[in-house]
């Protein structure tokens, strides 16, 4: 599979009030979760990306309730 990050990013922004990602905003990386679901990322793939990019600071069991919500 062929990521085009560039796409997602431009997804993303567009959907943030002020168009630039925070990835130490919590809020922005639930629409990043959206954005990767929109682009039929597997589950398991975009909990490992959002775990990666927040070092682990991302609540694990917020992560596990995005994975559950409509995910399955």
């Amino acid at each position: 599979m062929i990521i085009n990050f560039d796409k997602i990013l431009n997804d993303l922004s567009s959907r943030l009030k002020d168009g630039t990602p925070d990835l130490t905003n919590e809020q922005h990386l639930i629409k990043l979760w959206d954005v990767l679901k929109e682009y039929n990322w597997p589950v398991d793939e975009r909990v490992r990306l959002l775990h990666n990019l927040t070092e682990g600071r991302f609540d694990k069991k917020s992560l596990n309730k995005m994975r559950d919500d409509g995910d399955a």
